[in-house]
């Protein structure tokens, strides 16, 4: 006990006061705090390692203020006592008394790119602070520099394989994001989480040279529009077309509008689900739902995305639209919102190669290419000759899916299935959201020899890219 009261005596004559605050060492100057664990993941206690010992500091999002040097200590553990966090040493000697929200444990490593801990058997850059939640558990918190936090979130998000164009298009998108999405988690204690709701973020598990040097390389660039930071998304791949902000979810963005994508590289899926499985979701989504009694397609967009399936039940309609058709399908049926349906398996897809060397064709057989050369049998029965990169589809009023002669063209089939049908099956193209810029894509102009500015500037419509 003595010890414990001595330890808490000299931790509070080390104590520097806060009216002359002595700023440590800092990378970009811009810090944030991701959540680790939070919510149903809270620790009933967390470890914190370093061997280069710590520094018990106040954290803002300029930078950090030294409070206690704890370069004595290379482990040490949180835990919450009443309403406040209580942090110890391993030998159960009480280090901390109250943690309060503003408090952060730092790697006391010099030099910014040094400092490295390992909190709860993972590592991270920078430091770590700690809340109670109302369940008396931790809410656990990395504190990082903004571009070191850029560092995992590139890697996790394309690794380290794609050319540095691309990457740099990468690190600018994500770091646009981050900074456009710094109060999404503000009730809960911190700006961003670490899974995909933000940007997927792993710590050093997923730092590569590339990404890092692609992130120098960029350091501090935004996309702007309008004079402020956007909301730079982005996903796998387009199936040929981006969309409109408002034809995924509510907001008209400038930024955010349909383009044709001719980058894209072909990618198909086909998948199915079964009326009884989807009105399992159907009834977890809307407790009023009766038995399914047809499903159909009855709103598309421009570019012949689907916007709208009406569910027929026996207890009326329900029109499930925009980003909520992948939502209540899930993402392991429906990829994207640019697929055929119906009742028979593989309903027809005709996809245009985007490198215009042949149709590629899906079959029951799967996906194979065409000859360069084909003959065309007409309405009338009349048969002509054609070149596959001539082709393209037309519903006898418009194109769809692209201009004649486009370097990528789609066409769907929607048929109206019916509860008997037992099966919805499905053929699509592309796979995300659709909004903003398509990964695959950006890959393939770094690939032709395009640049990181050239990249984003065309995915995102009207930008700037600017300092912050």
């Amino acid at each position: 006990m003595l010890k414990k009261i001595l330890s808490v005596i000299l931790a509070l004559c080390m104590v520097i006061p806060c009216c002359a605050p002595v700023y440590a060492e800092s990378g970009s100057g811009r810090w944030i705090k991701v959540g680790l664990y939070y919510g149903s993941t809270a620790r009933q206690s967390s470890t914190v390692k370093c061997s280069d010992g710590f520094l018990y500091c106040i954290g803002t999002l300029d930078g950090y203020a030294l409070r206690m040097d704890l370069s004595g200590y290379t482990q040490l553990e949180a835990v919450v006592s009443g309403s406040h966090v209580e942090v110890y040493d391993p030998d159960g000697t009480l280090v901390i008394s109250n943690m309060d929200s503003a408090g952060v444990l730092m790697s006391a490593a010099s030099g910014a790119d040094n400092k490295i801990i390992t909190i709860d058997g993972d590592r991270y850059r920078d430091g770590v602070s700690y809340l109670p939640n109302s369940n008396g558990k931790l809410t656990v918190i990395n504190y990082v520099d903004l571009e070191h936090y850029l560092w995992s979130v590139v890697g996790a998000e394309i690794g380290p394989s794609y050319p540095i164009e691309a990457i740099k298009a990468q690190a600018v998108a994500a770091r646009s994001y981050a900074i456009a999405n710094a109060s999404r988690h503000k009730s809960q204690g911190f700006e961003l989480c670490d899974s995909t709701d933000c940007q997927a973020y792993k710590g050093l598990n997923k730092e590569y040279s590339s990404t890092i040097r692609a992130c120098r390389e960029t350091e501090g660039l935004v996309i702007s529009y309008g004079g402020r930071v956007v909301n730079a998304y982005y996903y796998a791949s387009s199936g040929g077309y981006t969309m409109n902000s408002e034809d995924v979810w509510v907001s008209s963005l400038g930024y955010l509008r349909s383009v044709k994508d001719d980058f894209c590289s072909d990618y198909t899926w086909n998948s199915s689900i079964t009326i009884s499985d989807l009105y399992k979701k159907l009834r977890s989504k809307y407790s009023g739902a009766g038995e399914i009694i047809s499903v159909e397609a009855t709103g598309f967009a421009e570019n012949g995305a689907v916007t709208q399936l009406t569910i027929e039940t026996t207890n009326g309609p329900y029109y499930i639209s925009k980003g909520s058709i992948t939502s209540l399908f899930g993402s392991s049926v429906l990829k994207s919102v640019f697929f055929s349906m119906g009742a028979g398996a593989y309903p027809g897809v005709v996809t245009r190669s985007s490198s215009g060397d042949g149709l590629y064709l899906l079959s029951s057989e799967g996906v194979s290419s065409a000859p360069s050369e084909l003959t065309v049998l007409g309405a009338g029965g009349e048969t002509a000759g054609a070149y596959a990169d001539e082709i393209y589809l037309s519903n006898g009023s418009s194109t769809l899916l692209g201009d004649p002669g486009s370097s990528s063209a789609y066409t769907f089939t929607h048929e109206k299935v019916y509860d008997e049908d037992d099966v919805i099956y499905f053929s699509g193209v592309g796979s995300g959201h659709g909004v903003g810029m398509p990964q695959t894509s950006m890959r393939n102009m770094a690939n032709a020899g395009y640049s990181f500015r050239d990249i984003l500037s065309y995915y995102y419509t009207g930008i700037s890219i600017t300092s912050l």
